[in-house]
């Protein structure tokens, strides 16, 4: 009977920590590139750079699978890049703050969807 209670815990020791408890943020690599441009994450801000657009991303289970993940805060868009693609930024649920330089003529599908503490963001003119 000992031994099986101790399978028994053992067994629940090793697989519980595998169960999240609530949705965590997902975090993914500090740099790469997008489409034509380049992009960097420092901690939580996100800096796109570069000529030219950025790639298209997909909705997959709640989340954009962007490779900057989704615990992004502040979004950085610089003098260069014209495109900002789809789903690109979605259910990043903690950005609060968007930079978009002039150069942006085309916001992509969903890009900002879900983005609950997103409260204001100033579009360029020449936004299409």
């Amino acid at each position: 009977m000992k031994k099986k209670l101790f399978a028994f815990i053992l067994a629940f020791a090793m697989v519980f920590p595998l169960i999240p408890a609530f949705d965590l943020p997902v975090f993914s690599a500090e740099s790469g590139t997008t489409g034509d441009c380049t992009w960097t994450l420092d901690g939580t801000v996100l800096t796109i750079s570069g000529e030219g657009k950025m790639g298209d991303y997909a909705q997959d289970n709640n989340r954009t699978n962007a490779p900057w993940g989704n615990a992004v805060t502040q979004v950085i868009v610089s003098p260069g890049v014209t495109n900002i693609g789809n789903w690109s930024f979605a259910y990043c649920n903690n950005l609060s703050s968007v930079a978009i330089a002039e150069s942006v003529t085309e916001i992509g599908d969903f890009a900002f969807a879900n983005c609950d503490k997103l409260s204001a963001i100033e579009i360029p003119e020449r936004v299409t």
